[in-house]
Order: structure tokens, then C-alpha cells, then sequence
């Protein structure tokens, strides 16, 4: 881990900067699904509304914060699979875009990946990189994975996310499945989704 970065849990105080952590992640795809959803809010406030739903896979227990010199620098959502299938009812998810979701779910059932931790989202400012600091949030990731007992460790990126790829390669991530992304033009990355498992 570099000098200077510090890793911290999330709070209330940090949910804009989760919401970015998020939309950056996702190469846009959540920005297609919550566009538009509530008259007079952008797509990143009602992105802001999911860190506050407790036993949610976005709640504030499954996310951290990066801190360089003071400065929050990046984030990090990630959690065990299996709270997929507790999660409480998303009213903003409208059905018509939950079609957006189903390429990175057949990636998990492609491989059935459903006992591992789940890195949703990490992300660094654009100003931070290079500093080490997504080093020190997968470093997290990985110790969250050890600490609930996981033995692996798994994520979705992009295949044209070329950057993310060698990132998480250099890490020891591995491609053990691969799925057509979806398609809007909200989104910043077309091609393929891939399925990325480190083992500890």
C-alpha cells in the first residue's frame, strides 16, 4: 500500500462520493438504469438514495473510502454474493431496464460464482491514479474476503475496460467467464463482459 493512502469504512458523509465510485465502476450502466426515474433528479441523486437502504448490498456496511493526504481519492462496494438473494426491493429499479442487469447475472450463473466476495465497485479519481490507491481498496477487498471466509475473490469488468483488465490481472485475477454486455447509449464500453476470480 502506498504511503499516504488510508482506507476507511464509509459514511453517511460519503454518499455523493459512493455514488461517483459507482458510476464510474459501471462504465455507465448505472446511469441507464436510474436516468430518469424521478422527475427533477439526475440519475447520480437517485444513486445516492440506494447507500441509504439498510440490508441492501449498497448499505453503507458493504462500502469503503480511500483518503490520500486528507482527501477522499476513491471507493469501494463489496459484499458476499449470497446477499444477492436477501436484498430488499429496489423502487427505483423500474422493470423495463432490469433487462440491463441480466448479462452480468448470467456471468455469475455461467460459473455459479454465488460463494464468493463480490467487488461491485472500485473506483479512483482521475487526479489519484497512480498513487497506489486502488491497490490499497482491492487490498481491502481481499482482507474482507479472508475475514468473512471466502476463499475467492470475484468481480465483472468490461473487456473494453482495457486499463480495469490489466489492473486486476497484475492483482491475480483470472477470466473464468465471459457474456455480451448490454447496449445503451448511456453506456461508456460495448463488446463483452467478463467474470474476473482471484483465489486467496
Amino acid at each position: 500500500m502506498t504511503t499516504g493512502v488510508r482506507v476507511r469504512a464509509a459514511t453517511e458523509c460519503d454518499i455523493s462520493g459512493l455514488a461517483y465510485v459507482l458510476m464510474v465502476a459501471s462504465g455507465g450502466v448505472m446511469e441507464a438504469i436510474y436516468h430518469d426515474v424521478m422527475p427533477g433528479q439526475g440519475a447520480k441523486q437517485v444513486i445516492e438514495r440506494l447507500f441509504s437502504r439498510v440490508g441492501a448490498s449498497t448499505a453503507l456496511a458493504n462500502c469503503w473510502i480511500a483518503e490520500y493526504e486528507g482527501q477522499v481519492v476513491g471507493g469501494l462496494n463489496a459484499f458476499s454474493l449470497a446477499l444477492f438473494d436477501a436484498e430488499p426491493s429496489n423502487p427505483w429499479l423500474r422493470e423495463d431496464r432490469q433487462g440491463l442487469l441480466t448479462p452480468f447475472r448470467a456471468l455469475f450463473n455461467d460459473v455459479g460464482c454465488d460463494e464468493a466476495y463480490y467487488v461491485r465497485a472500485v473506483a479512483v479519481y482521475s487526479k489519484f491514479r497512480g498513487l497506489g490507491v486502488g491497490d490499497a481498496l482491492m487490498a481491502q477487498a481481499h482482507n474482507a474476503t479472508r475475514i468473512n471466509r471466502f476463499s475467492r475473490t470475484c468481480l465483472a469488468v468490461f473487456a473494453d475496460n482495457t486499463l480495469a483488465v490489466e489492473f486486476y490481472t497484475r492483482l491475480g485475477y483470472t477470466v473464468v467467464a465471459r457474456h455480451p454486455a448490454p447496449t445503451h447509449r448511456l453506456m461508456r464500453y460495448q463488446g463483452d463482459t467478463l467474470l474476473l476470480v482471484r483465489e486467496l
